[in-house]
Parts: C-alpha cells; structure tokens; sequence
C-alpha cells in the first residue's frame, strides 16, 4: 500500500510522532495535498519548537503556514544558538512580531546574547496577558547592573506571570539584581548564574510575596544580616545551591516551616545525618521529600574511618525507619585531600563528578548496597576520572541519559568496567589522556564510544599524540576540537 493512499486522518496520526520540524522537512512541498494537510495539522497544534530549524524552513513557515496558526499557538520555543543564529529576530520583525500570538501561555529563549534585544522582547511580551510561563535559558548577558535592573523590572511587571525560569551567564560573578516592582502573581521561580545574598533573598521575597517554589544559588558575605529575612510561609518546595556554612543553611531553615521539599547541593560543607535529623525534626514539620549532595574535602588519614562515620550518622530508625531515606558516599585521593560526596538515593542531580582510583571507597545505607541502586538516570553531566584500580571491586554505575561526558584516562583499564552509559544519548565528548603508555588501548575503547554515540555533535582532545588517525570518522560530529 502506498503511504499517500492513506486517509487524511491516519495521516494526521502519523503527524503527531513527528517534531514539527521533520514535519516541515519530510513533507513540504511534496504536492498540494500534503501542503493543505500540514496547514490542517497546525492549526490543531499549540506548540512550535524551532531549535533544530534552518533560517530558510523558518521563514518558509512564516510566510506559508504562521498566518492560520498564530492565534492557536500556546507554547513557542525559540533560540539564538549557533545552529540558527538571528532567529529570535524574526519574532521582533513587523511582519510577525512575537505580540501577534495572542493566546500564548508558555515562551522559551535560549541562548540570547543582547540585553537590548530582551528589553524589545519583554515589550512585546507585556502585551500577552494570557502568558504565565517565561524561561531564558542559557543567555550570555552583558554585566551591566543598571540595565539588569530594567529587565527584572520589566519580568516582575508580567501581570500574570506564574513560572519564571532565568538561566544567565556572565563573563565574572554576578550577584542577583532584585526587582524593584512587586509581583503578586509569580509563584515559581528559577534563578542561575547569579550568585544571593541573604539581604537580597530577604528583598527578593518581599517583592514576590507569594512565592512558592524557588531554586536558587545562596551566597554568604561578611555583612550578611540574617535577621533581615523573615518567615517565608508560602515557599513549600526550596532548591539551594551553597557553600556557606551549615549555620547559615539552619538560619535559612528557620524560616521556611512549611516546606515539603528540599533540594540542596553544597560546596566544603558537610553536615551530618545526625545534624540533619536535628533540623527536620525540629524546623521542617512538613518535609516529605529531602535530595542532597553534599561535597567536600579532608586532609585525615584515616580516611576509611571517616567514611565509616558519615555513613553511621544515617543509619539510624529516622532514617531507615521512619523516612526511608537512604544515601550513599564515595571518597577518593587527590593531591593529598581525600574527596567526599554523600548524596541521597535516589540521586536527583544532573551533574556528576567520580574518581576511580586506588583510594577510591564507596559505601551505602542500601540495605546489601543491590545494583539498582546504582542507577543515576538523572544524571546529564558525567565527569569521570580513571586510573589504576586493579584491586577494586565494584558494582557498576549506571548512566542512562547522560548527554555531556568528560574522560580523564590515566592506565590501561578498561573504561567499561566500572561505567555503563547509553551512548546514544551523548552530545559532547571531552577526554583527557594523562598516561601515554597504553595509548593503543584506550584508543580503542574511546574509538568504541564513539561507534556508540551516533548524535554526537562535539568532540574534544587534550594532552593527545598525533596518531589519532587509529580512530575512524564520526559520522554526526558538527564541532571537533584539538
């Protein structure tokens, strides 16, 4: 049976297993059918993703297709990345400027790289009043706190704005810049690359009264007045990323009473799972859901019995019993200091950092420690160090959808034995040859990575000889670097 004789409705089916762009590209232009067939399907749409689509199908769709579509659309993701670069433009253009989609709910920008360029689309965005969700995602902004200001001030003045997702970049630290217009309406909020005080969380909460969810990086300076942040009853779900210290992290505590969900990753901070029990029982009444990570350093010696006393802190009814809690921890040597990383079970975290070597150690509340686990789905960001482990004996990791992955590769181990990943997944590689003397093996064991990761689009060498024409072409790789 030819595909074409299909019925308009089982074509339609088919439609909905494809992205919008393998639509465009699989079927435009075909015949006069299959072009009124896709304008039938948008408009039954309510979202467009174009991430993946090259400045000619865009402007194509523009003209052919966004005219019977705007007003449907509910959700649109756009980006300024180096795979279409300028595309936001065309939203800011006169013939289909972003205000034209009257109905939309949801916007997503990645990669914008101009604050003037934001204050345009902010603009335009203040004309949607049905929109309660924005998300800037990985933009490089210029430091400049005076015109921050401008853009805070113009998300805040978003009068339905529910969910707000700000992921910035800066060339040096940058602290968060606090809107000066109050907000009743922003409930979930998201903050990255600034770095928070507690006098500007204490500002950030009282121009955004109701705020219930909030993921943030937490800072700590030598005038930091804790007093001045006051009891946050409505904030029920808290993700910190820290280093200050764990008095701090308790004085923080005190004031949200009605979580029921903490998230928090710290830096050369530990406190143990005595300490823990102590502030849930006595501040989190309401805690139902607890992740952590917790990393730091320690120059004892007596590194075993240190690990023994991290994971004892856990180990009692609260945790076992009570909650159901469990977690693991994993030290390694490194220039002298023992590294340590207690984390929760499971673990909820996208980046991860381990290093398999002599002194590596693991042990876990799990009861028998079973291989499951060892199972880090979440995990986006795998940083892997090897070298020699002849005597180790461990389960193997598990990773199932990491995307960005760094090797450092120091002996003739197998890269296997302690680490299992879906390659399929991967999008960035970066290794690291520390130990040329069993060059040929590990060349083999990255050229059979790379026969695994058929959408890998970058791919980066260090501290590498001029043989690497033993391994073969990488078919999908877009960037490559020596």
């Amino acid at each position: 049976m030819h595909f074409e004789l299909l019925a308009n409705e089982l074509l339609f089916d088919v439609f909905e297993y494809l992205s919008f762009v393998d639509l465009l590209n699989g079927f435009q232009n075909l015949n006069n059918r299959f072009d009124n067939l896709i304008v039938d399907y948008c408009q039954t749409c309510q979202s467009l993703d174009f991430r993946l689509i090259s400045k000619e199908n865009l402007n194509f769709f523009r003209r052919r297709y966004l005219p019977s579509v705007v007003d449907h659309i509910e959700n649109i993701y756009l980006s300024d990345s180096d795979r279409n670069p300028y595309e936001i433009d065309l939203f800011l253009s006169r013939l289909y400027p972003i205000y034209r989609f009257t109905n939309l709910k949801s916007i997503s920008l990645e990669s914008l790289y101009s604050i003037d360029k934001l204050k345009r689309l902010l603009n335009d965005l203040k004309q949607i009043p049905t929109l309660n969700s924005l998300k800037l995602i990985e933009s490089y902004l210029e430091n400049d706190p005076k015109k921050l200001v401008e853009i805070m001030n113009q998300i805040w003045s978003l009068e339905n704005l529910q969910d707000c997702y700000l992921d910035f970049s800066f060339s040096s630290k940058s602290y968060f810049i606090v809107s000066t217009i109050f907000s009743c309406s922003i409930e979930n909020l998201t903050i990255k690359g600034f770095q928070c005080s507690f006098e500007e969380l204490a500002f950030l909460y009282e121009h955004t009264p109701n705020l219930k969810s909030l993921s943030i990086e937490l800072t700590s300076s030598f005038d930091d007045d804790q007093s001045k942040l006051l009891l946050i009853p409505t904030l029920t779900q808290l993700n910190l990323k820290t280093s200050v210290s764990a008095d701090f992290i308790v004085s923080l505590l005190k004031k949200t009473p009605c979580l029921n969900q903490l998230t928090i990753q710290t830096k050369n901070v530990y406190i143990s799972g005595n300490k823990w029990q102590l502030i849930i029982e006595n501040y989190l009444f309401y805690l139902q859901k607890f992740d952590f990570q917790m990393e730091f350093s320690s120059e004892t010696d007596e590194h075993q019995e240190e690990l023994d006393r991290i994971v004892k802190s856990f180990e009692n009814s609260f945790w076992i019993e009570q909650r159901q809690w469990f977690i693991r921890c994993f030290s390694f040597k490194q220039n002298d200091l023992y590294f340590y990383n207690v984390h929760s079970l499971p673990f909820h975290f996208k980046h991860f950092n381990i290093n398999f070597n002599e002194n590596f150690s693991c042990k876990s509340t799990v009861p028998t420690d079973e291989q499951s686990s060892f199972k880090y789905n979440y995990v986006q960001n795998l940083d892997c160090s090897y070298s020699i482990v002849d005597s180790l004996c461990l389960p193997k990791f598990q990773f199932e959808n990491v995307q960005n992955l760094t090797l450092s590769i120091g002996s003739e181990m197998n890269l296997f034995e302690f680490v299992k990943c879906r390659y399929e997944n991967l999008r960035s590689v970066s290794i690291r040859i520390v130990d040329y003397l069993y060059q040929h093996e590990q060349i083999q064991q990255i050229q059979s990575i790379l026969d695994q990761s058929p959408n890998l689009f970058h791919l980066a060498f260090t501290f590498w000889q001029r043989n690497f024409s033993k391994t073969k072409k990488v078919n999908s790789l877009f960037h490559f670097h020596w």
